[in-house]
């Protein structure tokens, strides 16, 4: 008797819930964000004025007189310019760092090449080594029927210990 009453008192608490709870939109009814969107707000304004600052920088910033080395001229080149003072100690410094560096490089690379041509070596030694065919026999009772008749002197063969495997063993 109590139960129905319960159910019922519990079914009007969640439509009252319900009916009380407030609206809820997705968009429209948060008035906190702003939908208007432009090329003119924040940050496209931030970005357009450091995109500006940039290619001025670039323009007006003085540059090296010199053409600067490259890694790929070799180590002459980029240890000449890290000793020319005439250079800022920036480029001057990665130039010797460059320099140090691909010294370094060329010797990892031949070792690694010596290295590499052993391994193909040994690789293709190993590749070839096997162990030689045996052609087994189709018929082994080929050796049991041999005529005694004309054989000539000196062609027979003493097949007196011959042992034939089949081809499990």
């Amino acid at each position: 008797m109590l139960r129905p009453a319960l159910q019922t008192a519990r079914n009007a608490r969640t439509a009252r819930s319900f009916q009380t709870s407030a609206p809820r939109r997705a968009a429209n009814g948060n008035a906190k964000y702003d939908t208007n969107e432009s090329f003119f707000s924040g940050p496209w304004v931030q970005f357009g004025i450091l995109s500006a600052l940039g290619v001025t920088a670039y323009n007006f910033l003085p540059s090296p007189k010199e053409v600067v080395a490259a890694p790929v001229e070799g180590t002459a080149a980029l240890e000449a310019e890290a000793k020319n003072e005439s250079l800022p100690w920036l480029t001057r410094f990665i130039s010797g760092r460059i320099a140090e560096t691909t010294k370094d490089n060329d010797r990892f690379n031949d070792k690694h090449l010596r290295l590499a041509m052993d391994s193909a070596d040994q690789r293709l030694l190993f590749n070839e080594a096997e162990l030689p065919k045996v052609r087994r026999l189709t018929y082994p009772s080929v050796f049991e029927q041999q005529s005694p008749n004309c054989i000539a002197v000196g062609t027979e063969t003493d097949l007196s210990n011959l042992v034939i495997k089949s081809e499990q063993q």
